[in-house]
């Protein structure tokens, strides 16, 4: 069976993705028909909803993220380094919810499906060239945005900086303006491998760049820095305490700054670290994760679909940046298998490695249903400890009256509950 025909018929994904499209349609069914604004802000940012999503994990405190569950399916399937990446769309008519689409992007050193939408953009380009207005790329983004896989903007603007990247476009200069015309390369089709570093490259070097404009020097997050990042799993804090040190805080004296009174210099800190720390989840880990999967992030502590309606709401609202949809400091990412075999990096134990048999789709969402049908149990998770979870698991399996089964293995490591035994 092909991995695509696999990805559509297999009733596990099927299960999987179904949670987000039951919760999606009961919390957007919620609202109220006049409340028009609100609407249209989730229907501009639904994909940004999703992508936060797929990434956050279904149970408190695990890392039983939908995408670490789907690629755990596929590697049970085929093995290997594939990265398969799910896209859920809702359809609108008239602000009205009517249906979903569900398409799924593949990588391997076989697919590559980026770059169908990089080519996109090149022929599209040919038909229509394009003039760079000053401090705006929604003209450019208009050209190809209907045609390209991903309906988001800051996919428009990467598949814009891979094109340029790769030179499958380029930037001229015609009578005193800047015009976007097709350039003369072409993607080679048959040896695609080679394409996934010069697109890392590109992504590292947006992510230097836009950081280092908010940070000045000395930016702690420059390309070393970067690359490093990238081969190591990382828990987000660190991320944030490098920030830190850059800007000449210790981490620790960090809150006791806010236990006083707020100066200006204190605001001025607080500032370059909340948005330093969305640019790098927009312009790194966004990128190189949903569009190019060499990372996969796991948000440890989940966010109801109802909240991301909010902040979406909020965010358009008050005219700013859509970064707090995808970004939350409780999160934690690894290389993906294809991110190992890519940049070389010898296969260690991961965060998300939590599976040491073939992974149990209902059990998991019975898992989920049952914590949080009772308001009651979203605490008691948070704070649970190993003997609690194997005596809960027991009295769902009585109730449940299911087959016994061996005796799980439950590890903790810091406040992350592993229901599996790692490899």
């Amino acid at each position: 069976m092909f991995i695509n025909e696999f990805l559509e018929t297999s009733e596990d994904i099927k299960k999987l993705l179904s949670i987000y499209k039951n919760e999606f349609t009961e919390n957007y069914k919620k609202l109220k028909k006049n409340q028009i604004k609100k609407k249209k802000a989730i229907i501009k940012n639904s994909q940004l909803i999703f992508i936060k999503w797929y990434f956050t994990t279904l149970i408190d405190n695990t890392y039983f993220s939908p995408a670490n569950i789907l690629n755990r399916l596929v590697y049970e399937k085929y093995g290997g380094e594939v990265v398969a990446v799910p896209n859920v769309t809702p359809i609108f008519i008239e602000n009205e919810l009517r249906d979903f689409k569900i398409s799924f992007r593949i990588f391997d050193y076989v697919n590559f499906d980026l770059l169908d939408d990089i080519e996109k953009v090149q022929s599209i380009i040919k038909l229509h060239q394009v003039k760079l207005e000053d401090y705006s790329l929604e003209n450019v983004f208009d050209v190809y945005k209907n045609q390209v896989s991903i309906k988001e903007e800051n996919y428009y603007y990467f598949l814009l900086q891979f094109a340029l990247h790769l030179q499958t476009i380029q930037v001229i200069e015609q009578d005193d303006s800047k015009i976007i015309v097709a350039g003369d390369k072409e993607i080679n089709k048959w040896h695609k491998i080679k394409y996934y570093e010069p697109l890392i490259d590109c992504v590292i070097y947006n992510a230097e760049h836009s950081i280092g404009n908010v940070l000045g020097d000395p930016n702690p997050l420059k390309e070393e820095n970067l690359r490093k990042l990238l081969k190591n799993k990382i828990i987000f804090e660190d991320i944030s305490k490098t920030i830190l040190k850059g800007l000449g805080v210790k981490p620790k004296d960090f809150e006791k700054i806010f236990m006083n009174e707020i100066s200006k210099e204190n605001s001025y800190i607080a500032n370059k670290l909340y948005l330093s720390e969305r640019f790098f989840t927009k312009y790194f880990i966004l990128p190189l994760s949903y569009y190019l999967p060499i990372l996969q992030p796991c948000y440890i502590l989940g966010n109801s679909l109802n909240d991301l309606f909010e902040i979406a709401f909020d965010e358009e609202k008050n005219d700013e940046p859509i970064e707090d949809i995808i970004f939350t400091d409780m999160m934690i990412y690894d290389l993906t298998r294809l991110g190992d075999k890519i940049l070389e990096s010898p296969r260690r134990v991961k965060y998300q490695d939590v599976f040491d048999k073939k992974v149990d789709v209902d059990e998991i969402i019975m898992m989920k249903n049952e914590i949080n049908s009772n308001p009651m149990f979203s605490e008691f998770w948070k704070n649970i400890d190993i003997k609690e979870i194997e005596e809960f698991l027991n009295s769902l399996e009585e109730i449940e009256k299911v087959e016994e089964k061996p005796k799980k293995k439950f590890l903790k490591e810091g406040n992350i509950i592993h229901l599996f035994k790692k490899e």
